[in-house]
């Protein structure tokens, strides 16, 4: 493996992006306060809550150890815009950027700087993650972590992988800093914007997914933002996400060119029910996109009733071979 340099914990800014969540927030934080790995700073960059988390985030700041600021903007300046200012100011080696509604095990940072040093040149390292109904009430009952992980050489492994349904959540995403700032791109994709900015950041290095899903939480709730149709994702963001993965795949070996067309379809249907598409709806919208928008047969045949539905599901079984050609490494 290559190890060009090591990194400590201290290497590592994680930066928690906020609005109006405080009781989600506490329990975030607290998973940070019990990570194993000492020596990383916590940066709270609050979207102008109005709930308490101001108070929230006062009453913790003595218990962190390892550096801690809270940065609160006078006015909500969007869930993009917040990103962006976390990421200007992000002062180390390593930048993580956390949602305030998941939750890192215990053994999180460890596990990640020790996958960081073990992989070498790694531009960004993202987790395997299990879900978790906050209406649900219950507790995590973490597990001791395995140390076994994805690690993908080049951008277009690593698009192939997302795009086959390999799971890397954006929360959990650790990134070299100056490769992010000298990547990243102006977000067109909206809210579905995540996983653009993970594969933009692999063109610096390696791309590494920790494979055990017990390392990250996340949680479902009434407030989340996924669940508010009102802000997208628009058709024009669901085809610029699409052909993001065209450009990167499509130019790509055979394998690579192989996962964008049985793939891409699948991922058009899913973002428009995520927009809150009815099924009639999402076959209209598969069946009107024109050939610029990237249509093509697969996404012709995936507007036809029933038959569109099990061409998906065959589809959706096949991408399970991404088991037999993606295997998690020890580190």
């Amino acid at each position: 493996m290559d190890t060009p340099d090591k990194i400590t914990a201290g290497d590592l800014e994680v930066c928690v992006l906020t609005f109006n969540r405080a009781p989600l927030l506490r329990q975030a934080l607290e998973s940070l306060l019990a990570q194993t790995a000492r020596g990383f700073s916590v940066s709270v960059y609050d979207n102008a809550s109005s709930d308490g988390t101001a108070e929230t985030v006062e009453e913790m700041r003595p218990r962190f150890e390892g550096g801690f600021r809270y940065v609160r903007h006078p006015k909500n300046i969007g869930a993009d815009a917040n990103f962006h200012a976390a990421l200007a100011g992000a002062s180390r080696k390593y930048a993580m950027f956390m949602h305030d509604d998941d939750l890192a095990n215990p053994e999180y940072v460890e596990c990640a700087v020790a996958a960081i040093n073990s992989f070498g040149n790694v531009a960004v390292l993202a987790s395997n993650y299990s879900y978790m109904r906050v209406e649900s009430g219950g507790r995590v009952e973490w597990k001791s972590a395995s140390r076994k992980a994805f690690a993908f050489e080049s951008r277009e492994d690593f698009a192939a992988y997302i795009f086959c349904d390999g799971r890397a959540s954006y929360s959990s995403a650790i990134y070299r800093t100056a490769d992010l700032r000298a990547r990243n791109r102006p977000n067109v994709y909206g809210k579905i914007g995540d996983t653009p900015v993970m594969i933009d950041a692999a063109g610096g290095g390696k791309a590494v997914v920790l494979a055990d899903k017990n390392l990250f939480v996340y949680r479902i709730h009434a407030g989340q933002d996924s669940k508010n149709t009102s802000n997208g994702p628009t058709r024009e963001e669901i085809v610029n996400r699409n052909r993001l993965f065209r450009e990167i795949l499509m130019n790509g070996s055979r394998a690579h060119r192989f996962a964008y067309r049985i793939s891409y379809a699948e991922w058009l249907a899913r973002h428009i029910k995520f927009a809150g598409a009815d099924d009639r709806l999402k076959r209209e919208f598969l069946a009107s996109l024109t050939a610029g928008e990237t249509a093509g047969m697969m996404s012709k045949a995936y507007s036809v009733p029933i038959a569109g539905e099990f061409l998906r599901g065959l589809i959706r079984a096949f991408r399970m071979l991404r088991k037999l050609l993606w295997r998690p490494e020890s580190f």
